[in-house]
């Protein structure tokens, strides 16, 4: 059996939509986004490796120079790493003696195959223990993210919901918080701020202002925290990303360890 590998990924002809037309088993990412190995060359490399686990190929980042690079792609995932930092080009006798020297172990054929699913495991995830099934339903989508979390815009006379995910929606559901307002009927529409409760309206009001906020509340003997910070605004409307959290849960856990 042989595999198929793109080279040099992110440069020439090496590009998204071949990715889209063709299947490949492990991407080679071209040397040019580690120079400069700048935070903006970082979120992309970051975004390749997930991309590539998500599609189920394999990952090797090129021209790896300095332990800050190594160190950076081991903790993102990349599973393979070539380049100066480790060595020069060099005849296969010689390249296998230079590892050898710096107690790098060579990858038995047998072992390819665990180390090939090791290497699927996408640990940057908020669901690291989704199934790959999971993660290939479309229908899946809003499930990616374990944190529960909404976006909603305030303007002077309504607001809307315009997101929330599946922890949000478990949440809400469970806890009785927020229920008259969260629903797959009224995202995106407007509706009126008398669905809120006094103490919800004074906590995005408290948003506005100073950019964060965060309240508790009591429900059916549950102690909810409910966080929100402002992500933009324009002189009539803001827009509010809010998180609920279930602090009963929280320390009875913390009881339980």
């Amino acid at each position: 059996a042989y595999q198929i590998w793109m080279d040099d990924f992110g440069s020439a002809y090496s590009s998204l939509n071949v990715l889209k037309d063709f299947i490949f088993d492990e991407l080679k990412i071209d040397m040019s986004f580690l120079r400069p190995f700048t935070l903006r060359s970082r979120r992309i490399v970051t975004s390749v490796v997930r991309m590539a686990k998500l599609i189920d190929i394999h990952t090797l980042c090129e021209g790896v120079e300095t332990e800050e690079q190594f160190v950076y792609l081991r903790d993102i995932g990349c599973e393979k790493v070539q380049g100066y930092y480790f060595g020069k080009p060099l005849p296969f006798h010689e390249a296998i003696a230079n590892l050898q020297a710096q107690g790098i172990e060579i990858e038995s054929p047998h072992e390819r195959h665990f180390y090939d699913e090791i290497g699927k495991i996408d640990y940057l995830s908020a669901v690291p223990f989704a199934k790959r099934e999971e993660y290939n339903a479309i229908a899946t989508a809003k499930h990616l993210n374990s944190i529960p979390l909404a976006l909603a815009v305030f303007s002077p006379d309504c607001f809307k919901v315009l997101f929330y995910n599946a922890a949000f929606e478990d949440i809400v559901q469970s806890s009785g918080v927020l229920t008259d307002v969260y629903s797959q009927e009224q995202l995106g529409k407007p509706q009126s701020y008398s669905r809120l409760s006094p103490n919800i309206r004074n906590l995005m009001d408290s948003v506005k202002v100073n950019g964060d906020g965060r309240m508790h509340a009591t429900v059916r003997d549950q102690y909810y925290e409910i966080k929100a910070r402002l992500m933009t605004q324009t002189d009539d409307q803001y827009c509010v990303l809010i998180c609920v959290t279930n602090l009963s849960q929280q320390t009875q856990s913390e009881k339980t360890e």
